[in-house]
């Protein structure tokens, strides 16, 4: 059995696409006016723009989700493998966890966006129904119904929701 863990809001506390969108938004209001009005381009695409040349400039352990990472310290055994999957393109997810050793594997969006449905089919696509889940969002309902345990990141806390 795998692990699967979400990347935005689980793995790490924030979420960079929604962060360098609002930026966007206040500094550079065109931009999103271009994607969205003019391109008619997807969410995709968007998040590929805005995140293919943003950097970080600070250690990625300050944004870890310390709930997380005591949580995969202490099951990690139980697992073949410990996997990121994320709605996030997979050339940020891969360029923003790869000093990460615990982490077996890491896969983000490339031509469909991995959220919600998406997500499950590519999870069941790779790995069956075999797998547990850790995400934050309601669009990960439909993935906690399929996992054979799901567990829930909230902000101060990781609740079990299906088992």
């Amino acid at each position: 059995m795998v692990c699967i863990i979400d990347f935005d809001k689980t793995l790490l506390k924030n979420d960079f696409f929604k962060e360098i969108f609002y930026r966007t938004l206040l500094h550079n209001p065109f931009t999103l006016i271009n994607h969205f009005l003019i391109k008619r381009s997807s969410i995709l695409d968007l998040k590929n723009e805005l995140l293919l040349n943003f950097k970080i400039n600070y250690p990625i352990q300050l944004l870890l989700n310390p709930i997380i990472i005591d949580w995969i310290n202490e099951n990690k055994a139980h697992y073949e493998k410990i996997i990121i999957v994320s709605a996030s393109p997979d050339f940020f997810v891969k360029e923003v966890l790869k000093q990460l050793d615990f982490i077996d594997e890491m896969h983000g969006s490339t031509s469909i966006n991995l959220k919600g449905q998406n997500k499950l089919d590519y999870i069941m696509s790779k790995w069956g129904n075999n797998f547990d889940y850790l995400g934050d969002s309601t669009s990960d309902n439909v993935i906690f119904k399929n996992a054979r345990n799901g567990f829930l990141v909230t902000s101060n806390k990781l609740i079990h929701v299906k088992k």
